[in-house]
């Protein structure tokens, strides 16, 4: 029944592992993660698993959310406000690195089913490991528009893998 979260006084300067931080918590209505500092995170997995799954409306990953060492990134997105009509849109900014990822599996499975039109990855999502069996299924309403850096599509309905650009993941 968590409907909201103050984290604006949370040291996350130090914190290594975020797994399942924010799992199946799902009636928050928005995080306002601005002063979140994850320079030193290497483990993301499941950490918005299920989170707003009926109620998001906002997720502000801010300027401190910074993904560069990141390797784990499985579920990090899925069913997250999956069944919320108020959440359209997500935004990851612009330091959601994804050069160290090794695992996207499940990462946007079923995010945003209901009611989001569109998923900005930012310029820093440069990198889809081969781990990533459905990266993106089921993500977005249909007709949802994922907004991607060139280095990761191949066409208007594929994105690349980084290490074999011959083999594609159809959205």
């Amino acid at each position: 029944n968590l409907i909201s979260l103050d984290l604006s006084k949370f040291d996350t300067s130090k914190v290594t592992t975020m797994v399942s931080m924010f799992y199946s918590c799902k009636s928050l209505k928005e995080l306002e993660l601005s002063n979140f500092i994850t320079s030193a995170v290497t483990d993301m997995s499941d950490m918005f698993n299920g989170a707003g799954k009926t109620a998001m409306t906002t997720l502000t990953l801010g300027d401190n959310f910074n993904t560069s060492s990141v390797q784990n990134m499985s579920g990090m997105f899925q069913d997250f406000a999956g069944n919320s009509s108020t959440m359209i849109t997500l935004d990851l900014g612009e330091k959601f690195y994804t050069t160290s990822a090794t695992n996207m599996t499940n990462m946007f499975n079923g995010c945003g089913l209901v009611g989001m039109t569109s998923l900005d990855l930012g310029p820093a999502f440069t990198n889809i490991p081969n781990v990533n069996t459905d990266f993106v299924t089921n993500c977005g309403k249909s007709g949802a528009v994922i907004y991607a850096p060139e280095s990761i599509y191949n066409d208007m309905i594929h994105f690349k893998l980084s290490t074999d650009s011959s083999t594609t993941i159809q959205y």
